[in-house]
């Protein structure tokens, strides 16, 4: 019975348009950030066959997002979550086109790599906190809970098939084109961005001043062993 109710509440949350459009777009979008991971790994490994290089450039990749994530949490407290994301997903829309064209046009060497990598893991952490918490405001009160359980879901399932693909194109195409389908997957959840139109946030708390929030935020997770 309880098995039934859960999965009816998870079809009820795809009958909202606006958090369908969202999923959707999203999908995409995170299949190709794991195609992203996956070709510059191989890539810093067959530029300098070195395990340090591709420790590195995973490194640049994931510590940014980590150590920038407070701001961004500030940041989605502060402002329109949906323009943010907009914003953010623009850049990292640009970032996949410098990938795809510098490794078309073989300059894309081991430290513009890196520079391009980290630049990429800074908007991950900036991005992150307005596009987990922007789902409350794509469906109603009841359905968050089965909204944010299919977002787990989706995000799970593109760390195994996003690989894969990569692989599957590095294999037979080469990196660039890896780079090139990973940025043509933007575009989906670009469009699904530009046109949803979230439910209003009616919180009204007041501001802290934007460092101390930071601080606070960071405070509040080393202080909850469930976050950690």
């Amino acid at each position: 019975m309880a098995d039934a109710r859960r999965l009816r509440n998870l079809q009820m949350a795809f009958r909202e348009a606006a958090y369908a459009r969202y999923v959707a777009g999203n999908s995409v979008s995170l299949v190709g950030n794991w195609m992203q991971r996956t070709a510059t790994g191989w890539l810093a490994w067959d530029l300098t066959g070195s395990s340090a290089w591709l420790g590195i450039v995973a490194f640049a990749d994931l510590f940014p997002a980590l150590l920038i994530g407070p701001v961004g949490g500030v940041l989605a407290d502060r402002h329109d979550r949906r323009l943010l994301m907009l914003a953010f997903q623009s850049a990292m829309f640009a970032v996949a086109i410098l990938l795809w064209l510098a490794a078309g046009a073989g300059m894309l060497g081991i430290h513009l790599l890196l520079v391009l990598t980290t630049l990429h893991g800074v908007l991950v952490g900036l991005n992150q906190p307005a596009r987990l918490s922007l789902i409350p405001q794509l469906v109603r009160g009841d359905l968050i809970g089965p909204a944010i359980a299919i977002n787990s879901m989706v995000f799970n399932g593109a760390r195994f098939i996003g690989p894969a693909i990569a692989g599957l194109i590095i294999a037979t195409f080469g990196t660039s084109w890896a780079f090139f389908v990973n940025a043509l997957t933007y575009i989906p959840f670009l469009l699904a961005l530009s046109t949803i139109r979230p439910i209003p946030d009616e919180r009204h708390a007041t501001r802290a001043p934007f460092l101390t929030q930071i601080a606070e935020g960071i405070r509040y997770v080393f202080d909850n062993q469930g976050i950690r």
